[in-house]
């Protein structure tokens, strides 16, 4: 081994120092170039500033080259498009640019650099591109000898410098591969004992701090290994944890739709826990219709599942691990789909409550227009009937456009300060002539209660809530209204002994021109979005609605507002 260890010290030492010298040379041209390229690239910088694009660029291009470049050196700009601008030395602007790398790194990168050889001046050049902020390409070509020229002078250097180590690796490897045998052998063996997924290295003190290095060098990097295999490893469970909790569902297929990786919300979606991964998407996937809606050429497509919609979204992966596949994410787009279809079924039911008065309308004036009715007290009852049924659209269409308003937060409330029992008394003043047809009595049961908030709003609020409750009160019955300060909300409660509402029906109250009793409630006038007003008036501050009833015995409803004292103040 001793012999062995004296030749390769003294071949390792020539090599050594050859590699060594090579290395540095090529670093020291490296270094040079680099530092070449950002004194270019400072250059440019320096131009791009200092020159006006909206005057002669060829003029002011060619002025800076003459006073602060070299002769050989060349300045050209160039458009985003590759087409040359101004050019120091070329009179010649047909030629396109764009296929040169240096451009193309500058328009993708805001820098780009390539030595070639220039058929203009016929050297080889070293080309520096700058993406200015005036959208367009400065670049800068200087000549460049490259590595050749420098190791023609190096090589008398590494010539001497092998032949000094022949002469000293003679004098000390029979020394050295005494001394460094023995230690090398037991480095050998730790290194050999180092396992692939858990590195140890014992370490020991060697008599040469070169050894000592070695082993230090190499205790670290098996720590930094160890290191590395733990920081791996909690990445990959955080990118678990993030796709096993993600809420919308991804499926990632290669290029042969095949699956590499599918996420729990995608299994919970399609049923497919326990599937191994690698077979092809059909033995995840069983409907046809989402099948051929992953496979098309879309992009963005909408399906139905279940009692939910999804829309699917696919982008293809170029680069990394799964190069060449296809991300397919479902997202559940429910709540959008189900808004659209409030939205149509609002428009439908408007269109249809609108229709109803303009018919009879329509019918009463054609009977009169054509005189077919000479009975003036008949007249009368259609003209009647016609302003009756006038009133009523006019009070569905203010109703819509109120709802409409509250939906899409298109009216802010006029805080200011309230007195609630002067609002009820107005309200009952305005609701008797209701109330005493039917023989119903209305209560207030509060006093001299303040409360900030809009004007317009509460009397919408107070006067649906009570006109339902005298519409669908119980002959001589009763009808009241109380209301309290609570910290920073004020509760109101409407109560009544009517005739009550099912309790099926009460979710649905606050929709949309809904009905309890449709046959019923066709001779009862209203448009079917008293409450429905009333839920957003509620929401918009922020408060909360809550209606109990009992069919024969009469329906309460309990409110809280915010009070918007504290966003006046």
């Amino acid at each position: 081994m001793k012999k062995t260890i004296f030749r390769n010290i003294n071949v390792l030492i020539v090599t050594a120092l050859l590699i060594c010298s090579v290395i540095s040379t090529y670093i020291f041209s490296r270094l040079t170039f680099n530092n070449n390229v950002n004194n270019m690239l400072y250059s440019l910088q320096l131009v791009d500033y200092s020159i006006d694009y909206e005057q002669d660029l060829r003029a002011q291009i060619d002025l800076v080259n003459e006073k602060t470049l070299e002769s050989d050196s060349r300045m050209t700009v160039i458009s985003l498009e590759g087409q040359v601008i101004a050019d120091s030395s070329v009179d010649n602007l047909q030629e396109n640019h764009l296929d040169r790398k240096e451009v193309r790194d500058a328009i993708h990168e805001g820098v780009g650099k390539e030595v070639r050889y220039s058929s203009t001046i016929h050297k080889n050049m070293l080309y520096v591109a700058y993406l200015s902020e005036h959208d367009v390409i400065i670049r800068l070509s200087v000549p460049y000898s490259g590595l050749t020229d420098y190791l023609k002078m190096a090589i008398p250097g590494i010539g001497i410098s092998i032949i000094i180590s022949l002469g000293l690796s003679v004098l000390f490897a029979r020394y050295i591969a005494k001394k460094v045998s023995e230690p090398l052998e037991e480095i050998s063996l730790q290194l050999l004992s180092i396992e692939e997924n858990d590195p140890v290295f014992k370490k020991h003190t060697y008599e040469y701090t070169e050894l000592n290095n070695i082993a230090s060098v190499t205790d670290r990097l098996a720590n930094k290994i160890n290191q590395t295999i733990a920081s791996l490893k909690r990445e990959k469970n955080k990118v678990h944890y993030i796709l096993d909790n993600m809420q919308e569902g991804m499926i990632v297929v290669d290029e042969d739709n095949s699956v590499i990786l599918i996420n729990h919300a995608a299994n919970m979606m399609f049923n497919c826990e326990g599937v191994d991964k690698g077979l092809p998407i059909e033995s995840y996937i069983q409907e046809r219709k989402i099948l051929k809606r992953i496979k098309s050429d879309n992009v963005y497509e909408t399906f139905h599942l279940g009692d939910k919609y999804f829309s699917i979204h696919k982008a293809k992966i170029d680069s990394g691990v799964f190069k060449n596949s296809t991300i397919v994410l479902f997202l559940d787009v429910t709540p959008e789909e189900m808004a659209m279809k409030m939205k149509q079924m609002f428009f439908s039911n408007a269109s249809h409550e609108l229709k109803t008065p303009l018919t009879s309308i329509q019918g009463y004036a054609e009977l009169l227009n054509q005189h077919l009715i000479n009975d003036e007290v008949q007249k009368d009852e259609f003209v009647h009937r016609i302003l009756k049924e006038t009133k009523n659209m006019t009070r569905l269409i203010n109703d819509i456009l109120v709802i409409s308003k509250l939906e899409n937060h298109q009216t802010m409330p006029d805080i200011q300060l309230l007195h609630l029992n002067l609002i009820i008394e107005d309200i009952f003043h305005t609701l008797s002539p209701m109330a005493n047809d039917r023989g119903i009595h209305l209560i207030c049961h509060s006093e001299n209660v303040d409360f900030y908030g809009d004007l317009e709003q509460m009397n919408q609020l107070f006067t649906n809530l009570l006109s339902n409750s005298i519409k669908y009160g119980r002959d001589g019955g009763w009808v009241s209204v109380k209301f309290n300060l609570e910290t920073d909300s004020l509760k109101i409660i409407v109560e009544d002994n009517g005739i009550g509402i099912p309790k099926e029906d009460i979710p649905h109250l606050t929709e949309r021109f809904y009905r309890v009793d449709k046959g019923r409630t066709k001779a009862i006038e209203g448009t079917g979005l008293g409450l429905a007003i009333v839920k957003h008036i509620v929401q918009l501050y922020e408060g909360d609605l809550k209606i109990e009833s009992v069919l024969g015995i009469g329906t309460k409803t309990t409110i809280y507002l915010k009070n918007m004292k504290k966003d006046v103040l």
